[in-house]
C-alpha cells in the first residue's frame, strides 16, 4: 500500500467506527491532514518574509487553517477509534483520554504500537 492509499483510505472511512486501521494508514492520513492544515500558515510565513506588509493575511490564514482541522477531525476520530480496535483496546480509551488534560501523549503512544493481529473486527 502507498503513501497516497492508505491516505485516501483513512479518509474513505469516515463515519465507520468499527473494524481496524493499520499503523501505516494512521499516521499517513495524520501526517497528511497536519501538513494540509499547516499549509495556509506556511503559506503566510513566507509571504511575510518576503514583505511585512503581507502580515495581514494571518486574518485569512488563521481561519482557513482552522477550518480545514475542523473538517479533518472527524475522520480523524473514527480513524482513531480504529487504530484503538487494531491494537486491541476499545475505541473508549479515545474518549478517556480526550476527557483527562494531558494525557494526549498516552493515546499518541498507543497509536506507535504494533498490531495485535490481522484479522481482528
Amino acid at each position: 500500500m502507498t503513501y497516497g492509499e492508505a491516505y485516501l483510505a483513512g479518509g474513505k472511512n469516515i463515519f465507520n467506527y468499527e473494524g481496524v486501521a493499520t499503523r501505516f494508514e494512521f499516521w499517513s492520513f495524520m501526517s497528511g491532514s497536519v501538513a494540509i492544515c499547516l499549509l495556509p500558515l506556511l503559506c503566510w510565513w513566507c509571504a511575510t518574509t518576503i514583505d511585512r506588509d503581507y502580515g495581514v493575511f494571518l486574518f485569512y490564514a488563521l481561519p482557513v487553517s482552522f477550518l480545514l482541522t475542523l473538517i479533518f477531525a472527524v475522520p480523524a476520530i473514527a480513524l482513531i477509534v480504529r487504530r484503538m480496535h487494531d491494537i486491541g483496546h476499545s475505541g473508549w480509551w479515545f474518549a478517556i483520554v480526550v476527557l483527562i488534560p494531558f494525557t494526549g501523549i498516552f493515546l499518541l503512544i498507543m497509536c506507535c504500537l504494533p498490531s495485535k493481529s490481522q484479522n481482528q473486527a
